[in-house]
């Protein structure tokens, strides 16, 4: 953002049609981008509780100039990051961001605090970078100490994120270069720049998401780890004063439901006598 770091609060509404917003936090601020701000700032926010799966997102309530003077938002990403259980490989992501301005010139950051623990099995490198003007190609260093990107003139928008193999990681690597420019007279941001790969240094064992199974065994009731959910049995007999009683023992009991939450493979049996 083009600005003076004022309070920035995102809304977003999520493809359940949710919406919550997000006090923002300040991670890096630099030199104005040629455009006479005050200087140049980004902001993240954790937004992990709006998130409701695969669908569209709105991010909205960022700063704009008109209306708001002196401030004027490039961009916006929303990042998410996943495990899937079923895989036996190990993924590992590498995230830097802040905001880093050189205008006009070249901008490079070198990215540590990581260690590639054994052979990559797939990669891909990414890279975010504001307010390019298509006054010429890009040249983009991904993982690399010379280009192997070229972002063209068309290609060229207020806010870009790159995603492209780039260089593999290696064995025992422990930082990376990344780098955008020079393009003549353009100023810019590098907001983020990271990496992700997949080894098998620790086994990884898949599990399903279907831990536990109501008795008897032939049901098709199945509760997923961490899940709360109510079970009950029925009682057929019409016994006047039934005693209800389920195994494991220990669940919230309110005859003649039980309530079960469970965190690894189980298998409920409930009773009446």
């Amino acid at each position: 953002m083009s600005g003076n770091g004022i309070a920035v609060t995102a809304t977003i509404t999520n493809p359940a049609s949710a919406t919550n917003s997000f006090p923002m936090t300040i991670i890096g601020q630099d030199a104005d981008k040629c455009w006479s701000y005050a200087g140049s700032y980004s902001y993240r926010a954790d937004v992990t509780s709006i998130i409701s799966g695969n669908g569209n997102y709105m991010i909205s309530g960022l700063p704009t100039n008109p209306p708001i003077a002196g401030n004027d938002t490039d961009g916006a990403l929303l990042f998410i990051v996943y495990t899937d259980q079923q895989q036996t490989y190990s993924g590992s992501i590498v995230i830097a961001d802040g905001c880093q301005t050189k205008p006009p010139g070249p901008v490079t950051s070198t990215i540590t605090g990581f260690n590639v623990c054994g052979a990559v099995t797939s990669y891909t490198n990414f890279l975010m970078v504001s307010d390019l003007q298509k006054i010429a190609n890009t040249n983009i260093n991904l993982n690399s100490a010379t280009n192997n990107y070229v972002l063209t003139t068309a290609q060229q928008q207020v806010w870009n994120f790159i995603v492209d193999p780039g260089a593999a990681p290696v064995v025992a690597q422990t930082s990376a270069i990344y780098n955008v420019g020079p393009n003549g007279s353009d100023c810019y941001d590098m907001t983020m720049a990271g990496m992700y790969f997949r080894t098998n240094c620790l086994s990884c064992s898949p599990s399903s998401n279907t831990l536990c199974l109501l008795s008897p065994a032939n049901s098709s009731t199945f509760i997923c780890r961490g899940a709360v959910t109510t079970v009950s049995i029925s009682n057929p007999n019409n016994l006047a004063n039934p005693s209800y009683s389920i195994q494991p023992a220990g669940q919230i009991q309110s005859n003649p439901n039980f309530t079960v939450s469970p965190t690894s493979s189980t298998t409920y049996t409930l009773y009446i006598t």
